[in-house]
């Protein structure tokens, strides 16, 4: 006991609310059967009984919620931190998985569409887009492979530049 406030030793550190119990339970009785005396001493209708009366229900009453009042709240806290760091992680997993599926549709939807074009204009080719790192992972650069005459070739890097934003610079053929 560290000092004369734990003793009810209830909640006090290190020790377990169960092992308490039975000392909670002899405070509070022995406050009640000291009560008990002192009032059946006073057990007239005149103030100063009832005056009595009210001291001794106080008494019992701040014995029995004295170990609550000492109760510290920072056992809970740390269960509480661990389902809030776990919850972040799981959003913080979430958002990369959405932004790598993000990536992945927008990679996508931007091969087919060139893919699309080049086959409308009858040309045969492989496409592999880059993206940008960060969102909203637009695409930056394009790789296209395959056999076109010098016209479809213009045609389809003046489409892609127009349409898509990527400059005849960032366009790589190859045969």
């Amino acid at each position: 006991m560290s000092h004369a406030a734990d003793q009810h030793h209830m909640f006090y550190e290190r020790r377990c609310i169960v092992l308490g119990i039975p000392e909670y339970l002899i405070s509070v009785s022995a406050a009640a059967i000291v009560s008990s005396c002192i009032k059946s001493f006073f057990s007239g209708k005149d103030a100063v009984s009832t005056l009595i009366q009210t001291i001794c229900g106080i008494f019992v009453s701040l014995v029995a919620i004295q170990p609550v009042a000492q109760l510290e709240f920072t056992a809970f806290q740390m269960p509480i931190s661990a389902f809030s760091d776990s919850a972040e992680h799981i959003v913080a997993s979430a958002q990369e998985d959405a932004a790598l599926k993000q990536q992945s549709v927008i990679k996508e939807k931007t091969e087919a569409y060139i893919f699309d074009k080049a086959t409308a204009m009858g040309c045969r080719i492989t496409v592999s887009v880059e993206l940008s790192q960060d969102p909203p992972f637009l695409p930056q650069a394009v790789s296209l492979t395959g056999n076109l005459s010098p016209h479809a070739r213009n045609q389809l890097t003046t489409m892609i530049a127009t349409d898509l934003g990527i400059q005849p610079e960032a366009q790589r053929w190859s045969n």
